[in-house]
C-alpha cells in the first residue's frame, strides 16, 4: 500500500497522516492493553507460588533456580506479600558452603539468596502443604510457617514455577511422599471451578513432567503449562563440574535458567509463545553438537500464549540496570546423575584425603543406593508379569495421553513402592513409570503390594536425599 502511494506525489501527506492515524491507534491499543491487563489494582493482582521441590547440597540448583526466579518477580514489581516461596532453604548456609549465605544460578553469577522471602521451609515444604498453598486453603495452613496461601480472585493473574526431580506421574518433595500428577490437576481444577484466577501459568522443571499434564489437564481453565520435558525423558541440570568452580555442584537447571536468563535480558513485553520457543531452543537435545537437552513441551489452554509474560511475572520499570546474563548451555548433565558426577568430581579434583575419602564414600553409597532400587523394580516385575514382558514394565513409557488408566491403582502401588525404598530417594521417582504399566497391564495393587511387601528390606544405607 505505502510503496504504491510513495510514487504519488500528490498522496505523500495523505499516506503521513495514514500512517500517524495507524501508529496512534496503536500506541492507544498499547496503552489500553497495559492499562487493562498489567496494572495491579484491587481484585486484579499478580500471584506467584515458587517451589524448590528438594533437599541437601547436591540439589543445590533447585534452590538457586527458585531464588532467582523470585528476584526475576519482585523486580517485575510483584510485592512481596504477593509470592510465596517454598524451598528447604538448607544450601546457603550449609557445611558444604565454601561461602555462607551466597547461593548463585550460573558461573560468576550475582548471590539470589539475600531478600528472598521464605514462607515454609525445612519440613513444611510438603506435597500435601503445597496443594493447600496453591488451592487457597488458609485455615489448613494456620499455625506452619508464614500462614500465606494464593488467596487469588477471578481478576488475578497466577504464576506458579517449580524445580526438582520427577518421574511418571510424580513430582519431588523435600519432606514425605511425592507429589501426585492427579492431586496437582485435582487442584488446579477446583482453583479454577471457584473462578480463583483470570489465567494461570505454570513452568515445571521436572524429569517426565510431561506426564504430569499429558491427557489430565483441559484445554478450557485459562491454565498454561511448559514442561522442561516429555512425558518419557529426562530433564537436564546445567553449569555442572567442573564448570562450577569449587562449589562442585551444578548450579542450575538447564529448562529453568533457559527461561530466567531470557527473562532477564528481554523486554517483559515478551510474549509466552516467544519465551516458550526461545527456552525451546536453548534446552533442545543436540548430541552432534555434543549438547544434551531435552523437549520442551507447552499443556493446557494455548489460546492466551500471546499474552506477555510480564502479564504474570511483571514489567520491569529501571530496564536500563538490566544486563546480559544469557550464557551457552555448558556442564549439561540428566537430573538424576547430577549426584554421581558431582561426587566424582569432588573426589577427583582435591589433594585432600580427607575430603577424597568422603566423596569416594558418597559415591559408593549412592552407587549402591541405585543399585537395590533397580534391583526391587525388576523383582517386582518378575514376580508380576511373563518374561515376555519384563523388558516393557520396566523400560517403556506412553508417549501420548495419560500415563496410567487406573489412577486408584498407581496411587496405592506408588505408595507401597515409597514404603519399600523410602520417599526420600530422588532416584526411586525413575521407577514410578513401572507401577504405571504395571496398572495397565491389568496387575492390581493388591498384587503388586503384596509383592513389595515380600520382597522389599531397608535399602541400603539412605542414599542422596530428594
Amino acid at each position: 500500500f505505502f510503496f504504491g502511494m510513495m510514487y504519488r506525489p500528490f498522496s505523500v501527506r495523505a499516506a503521513l497522516a495514514v500512517l500517524v492515524c495507524i501508529l496512534s491507534v496503536g500506541a492507544a491499543s498499547v496503552v489500553t492493553k497495559l492499562t487493562e491487563d498489567v496494572k495491579a489494582t484491587p481484585g486484579n493482582q499478580r500471584w506467584a507460588l515458587l517451589i524448590a521441590g528438594s533437599r541437601g547440597w547436591g540439589n543445590y540448583r533447585h534452590q538457586a533456580d527458585v531464588c532467582h526466579a523470585y528476584h526475576t518477580l519482585r523486580r517485575g514489581g510483584v510485592p512481596k506479600e504477593q509470592i510465596i516461596v517454598m524451598m528447604a532453604d538448607d544450601i546457603a548456609n550449609s557445611t558444604h558452603n565454601p561461602q555462607k549465605g551466597v547461593i548463585i544460578n550460573r558461573p560468576g553469577g550475582p548471590n539470589v539468596y539475600p531478600g528472598v522471602v521464605m514462607d515454609y521451609t525445612g519440613t513444611q515444604v510438603t506435597a500435601k502443604n503445597m496443594l493447600r498453598v496453591l488451592a487457597g486453603d488458609a485455615e489448613a495452613m494456620q499455625g506452619i510457617g508464614s500462614g500465606k496461601v494464593l488467596a487469588t480472585g477471578p481478576g488475578d493473574m497466577v504464576f506458579v514455577y517449580y524445580a526438582d526431580h520427577g518421574g511418571t506421574l510424580v513430582l519431588g518433595t523435600p519432606s514425605g511422599p511425592f507429589l501426585r500428577a492427579h492431586d496437582l490437576v485435582d487442584t488446579l481444577k477446583a482453583k479454577a471451578a471457584k473462578s480463583g484466577f483470570r489465567k494461570m501459568t505454570l513452568y515445571v522443571e521436572a524429569c517426565e513432567s510431561g506426564s504430569i499434564f499429558s491427557g489430565l489437564l483441559p484445554g478450557n481453565l485459562s491454565i498454561y503449562v511448559t514442561t522442561a520435558a516429555n512425558q518419557t525423558e529426562s530433564s537436564w541440570a546445567t553449569y555442572c563440574p567442573p564448570h562450577s568452580g569449587p562449589l562442585n555442584v551444578c548450579l542450575g537447571d538447564l529448562y529453568s535458567v533457559s527461561w530466567l536468563e531470557n527473562a532477564d535480558v528481554v523486554d517483559p513485553r515478551e510474549t509466552l509463545e516467544a519465551q516458550y520457543e526461545a527456552v525451546k531452543a536453548r534446552t533442545a537435545d543436540r548430541p552432534k553438537e555434543g549438547i544434551r537437552g531435552s523437549h520442551v513441551m507447552q499443556w493446557g489452554q494455548l489460546n492466551y500464549t500471546d499474552e506477555s509474560i510480564g502479564d504474570f511475572t511483571g514489567y520491569e520499570e529501571n530496564r536500563e540496570e538490566r544486563r546480559s546474563s544469557m550464557q551457552s548451555a555448558r556442564g549439561n548433565v540428566r537430573q538424576h546423575d547430577a549426584d554421581l558426577l558431582q561426587d566424582f568430581y569432588k573426589y577427583t579434583q582435591t589433594d585432600d584425603e580427607d575430603v577424597r575419602s568422603a566423596a569416594l564414600r558418597d559415591l559408593y553409597t549412592a552407587l549402591g543406593h541405585r543399585i537395590w532400587i533397580e534391583d526391587a523394580a525388576v523383582a517386582v516385575v518378575k514376580a508380576l508379569v511373563p518374561a515376555s514382558r519384563h523388558r516393557a514394565m520396566l523400560h517403556q513409557t506412553r508417549q501420548a495421553g495419560p500415563s496410567v488408566d487406573d489412577r486408584l491403582c498407581f496411587s496405592d502401588s506408588l505408595s507401597a513402592w515409597e514404603q519399600c525404598v523410602g520417599s526420600a530417594s530422588q532416584y526411586s521417582m525413575r521407577y514410578a513409570k513401572v507401577f504405571a504399566n504395571l496398572c495397565n497391564e491389568g496387575v492390581s495393587a493388591k498384587q503388586v503390594v503384596q509383592a513389595l511387601q515380600q520382597l522389599c528390606q531397608p535399602p541400603r544405607g539412605p542414599g542422596h536425599s530428594v
